[in-house]
């Protein structure tokens, strides 16, 4: 290929970007069929419902990921969008299954707004987080300031596996590359913290899990 190539982590952001807007429209064409179905009558009632939270689900969840693994905003990022977002993000995981996982969350004051880079890996590392506990439990964010923060999983922690915690800790080898969905996320959340210039850290424990962020 002629020409530089493309920076991996911005062609993963558009591609992601790129996904989300091409679902965008048919799960709202989704919903909004589920509302006129519901307005007109004659079909059943529990199935419209079934298919208008399916719908709103499934709207919640490209929300979040758009602005989980999308370009981060340029704009800065006010708490509670961020703290909605993984509310949001929850709340659709109890919709589908049995397993529901509480947010706790906890921020200094003052601090009002984030900027779009940070508010980002704080939603990766929610995911990252959420991912350890396929039993449900609870998610920790706490918010110190504008560069220090940490996120934990606390109940019955299924750890990621040791591939994955190797290159959450920047210990993977020298030109290793992902080779499962779970790593390639782990090094895009790497390289996300990298660019902000913020050291992560990740300790687990029986009950626990806590990734924490602050300035390099």
């Amino acid at each position: 290929m002629k020409g530089h190539w493309v920076d991996p982590v911005r062609l993963a952001e558009l591609m992601c970007a790129h996904l989300c807007h091409d679902l965008s429209s048919p799960i709202g064409a989704t919903a909004a069929g589920a509302e006129l179905l519901a307005d007109l009558g004659g079909a059943d009632p529990d199935t419209v419902a079934l298919v208008a939270a399916s719908a709103e689900s499934a709207a919640a969840r490209l929300k979040f990921f758009r602005a989980a693994l999308g370009p981060p905003a340029v704009m800065e990022q006010t708490v509670s969008t961020v703290r909605g977002l993984i509310k949001g993000y929850l709340e659709t995981l109890k919709a589908a299954t049995t397993t529901e996982i509480a947010l706790e969350w906890n921020d200094a004051p003052g601090i009002a707004a984030l900027d779009g880079g940070t508010a980002r890996l704080l939603l990766n590392l929610a995911l990252q987080a959420k991912d350890t506990l396929p039993y449900g439990g609870r998610l920790v964010v706490r918010v110190a300031g504008e560069e220090t923060a940490s996120v934990a999983a606390q109940g019955a922690i299924k750890p990621p596996p040791p591939e994955v915690v190797e290159i959450l800790r920047g210990l993977q080898e020298e030109n290793a590359l992902p080779t499962t969905p779970k790593e390639a996320h782990a090094w895009f959340v790497r390289a996300a913290a990298f660019r902000l210039n913020r050291m992560l850290s990740l300790s687990i424990q029986s009950e626990a899990l806590l990734f924490t962020l602050s300035p390099a």
